[in-house]
């Protein structure tokens, strides 16, 4: 699967197996004109110094075209069951900016928000400057990305704006040695065999993918409209904890030897159950069983990806993998965090790494072949609830503060970045936030640590909820999560 040229600056490979499932069903939208589990990724940042007089819609115009150029992933496109990329020419590069470079000029209502809930598939990825707001957004298919991988993209393309040479035209870069950083597929970064995998290979794929049977007759939330309704944008609400309340809950997590995502994870847990509407748990072959919540763990494949390819593993590349887990209603607190820390903890073994394509095809058969629907299993209600993703510190991902390099300044401030800003030029981020585009009625719960502040951004289709409903379960999270982890363990 490794690129190659089929012409002049003409550039493919077969996409793997993980890339064509999550492209498979990010088409599940076409119909809607929108695209499931798109990715977006923003910043909120503050010019500094000189940079404050400088033609900044240009600036970042042209930070666009070098991200090309230092991540050419960002302009690869699917044809059939193949990725391509062309090597532009200048005016191709122009082009290709004039498309995917959108400026929105500031009109005094519309946010963020308001654009992420308009945004449509586009073959390659996009970023918007909000006018006004400062704020970058952006947008990519989940086959190119994923939330780790968006964040970086977000925080390479804020310093190459800052590091831009107003005299200096991107055209003129040396196009085409950009191909060497043609992300590959996770497969092929992992070095996993081609098909037939070895016994113990297929059982571990076999083992996650039995996993997904857990989401059946799973507690969800109460939801609008019926199975006719039709999804439209997706919005999040966010909340976001003081820097005391953050570190109370860092703290009194390490005491109790957990992670701050299982601690929040728990919490999601214990705020589903007690939003679940009585008729979400649904009788599977007639078999009584308990109440469950369901979700998953999303674990990141990019220092495997390091370790296992000795290579670093590109930003615009899906480095993701994940399973399912069930809790049951009914169980303390304390217990839900540890089944949950477990989980985060454990360590990805040879097998399940090496089980990625195998997996991956599992699923695209069970896509490609859906059961059919069962009267014991469906009862009317559609699957719905909250998940959780995390990308825990981005300020690993994302620099606080980008300075303009010069002596003295080439640090990036990821430690001390408040220190010393008045007189820099340069830029300072001020928030981020990730998410994905939901079609369906379940909500994802994004979580990161930024700028020492926990934040939470509970993404959902604006079809199926309401925005006061969903800052409602926000903020039942926090107090369960505050409350929690500053007691013992039960």
């Amino acid at each position: 699967m490794a690129w190659a040229a089929i012409s002049k600056g003409h550039f493919q490979r077969r996409a793997g197996e993980n890339e064509l499932m999550i492209k498979l069903m990010g088409d599940t939208g076409k119909a809607l004109e929108r695209e499931h589990w798109s990715v977006t990724s923003q910043a909120s940042f503050k010019l500094l110094g000189s940079l404050q007089e400088t033609d900044i819609v240009t600036r970042l115009r042209h930070a666009w075209m070098s991200l090309r150029f230092q991540h050419p992933g960002i302009a690869t496109v699917f044809n059939g069951e193949l990725l391509e990329y062309v090597v532009p020419d200048r005016q191709a590069l122009q082009k290709w900016a004039s498309e995917t470079f959108m400026l929105v000029k500031d009109d005094g209502k519309t946010a963020a928000g308001d654009v992420i809930a308009r945004l449509s598939p586009t073959p390659q990825a996009t970023m918007h400057y909000l006018e006004g707001h400062d704020t970058v957004i952006l947008h990519t298919a989940h086959w190119r990305t994923d939330g780790y991988g968006a964040l970086q993209l977000i925080n390479d393309f804020l310093q190459l704006a800052v590091k831009h040479n107003d005299t200096k035209d991107p055209g003129s870069l040396t196009w085409g040695e950009e191909v060497s950083r043609l992300p590959v597929s996770v497969e092929e970064a992992l070095l996993v065999p081609p098909s037939p995998a070895p016994a113990a290979v297929v059982t571990e794929a076999r083992r996650c993918f039995a996993t997904t049977a857990l989401a059946l007759g799973a507690v969800g939330l109460p939801y609008l409209g019926g199975a006719t309704t039709k999804a439209r944008g997706t919005r999040g609400e966010t909340i976001r904890l003081s820097r005391a309340e953050t570190e109370a809950i860092i703290l009194g997590c390490k005491a109790r030897g957990l992670s701050f995502e299982a601690a929040l994870h728990a919490s999601i847990a214990a705020v589903a159950f007690k939003a679940a509407s009585s008729g979400d748990t649904q009788a599977v072959a007639g078999e009584a069983h308990s109440r469950r919540y369901t979700s998953t763990i999303r674990r990141s494949l990019r220092e495997a990806v390091s370790e296992v390819s000795g290579t670093p593993a590109s930003f615009a590349a899906l480095y993701t993998s994940g399973w399912f887990v069930a809790v049951e209603e009914g169980r303390p607190w304390g217990e839900y965090a540890a089944v949950f820390e477990r989980e985060y903890a454990s360590s990805l073994s040879k097998e399940f790494l090496l089980a990625r394509r195998a997996y991956a095809n599992l699923v695209l058969e069970r896509l490609r072949n859906p059961p059919q629907p069962s009267s014991t299993t469906g009862g009317g209600v559609l699957p719905s609830g909250i998940d959780i993703s995390s990308v825990g510190d981005a300020a690993v991902l994302v620099d606080p503060i980008h300075r303009n390099p010069g002596p003295g300044l080439e640090k990036q401030g990821r430690q001390g970045y408040e220190d010393d800003i008045e007189d820099t030029r340069g830029l300072e981020v001020l928030r981020v936030s990730v998410g994905v585009e939901t079609l369906t009625r379940h909500t994802y719960c994004f979580v990161w640590i930024f700028r020492d502040r926990l934040e939470l951004n509970l993404v959902y289709n604006e079809a199926f909820y309401e925005s006061h409903t969903i800052q409602g379960l926000l903020t039942q999270i926090k107090k369960v999560l505050v409350d929690q982890s500053s007691q013992k363990m039960e």
